[in-house]
């Protein structure tokens, strides 16, 4: 059975030994230096799951999109995307309520 590679797409500072942790600015020498606009550098159907948190609303569309087809392109098949943005309808409603607060 092949292994299993999870990939963690502008990870940041939180990295974890079991995933291949990718960034633009690695914190951690374990981190793999990967400039997104240039692609993801793994073969096709290569990765069982890829991830990523808070990075795609720092995208432009273009390159947003291009992520999102490079993500499908590694990812083996059957394989999970999942893709964390902030809650636009909580921030909102927080941003409402502190007004609110002021009136």
């Amino acid at each position: 059975m092949a292994a299993q590679v999870m990939l963690n797409i502008g990870c940041g500072s939180t990295h974890h030994p079991d995933w291949v942790n990718v960034d633009v600015s690695p914190s951690d020498p374990s981190v793999l230096r990967v400039d997104i606009s240039n692609g993801l550098p793994f073969a096709a159907g290569s990765v069982t799951v890829c991830y990523s948190s808070h990075l795609l609303e720092h995208l432009d569309r273009k390159l947003a999109g291009n992520l999102l087809a490079e993500c499908m392109r590694v990812l083996k098949h059957q394989g999970v995307i999942r893709i964390v943005v902030p809650d636009l309808e909580g921030i909102a409603r927080e941003y409402l309520r502190l007004l609110d607060s002021l009136l």
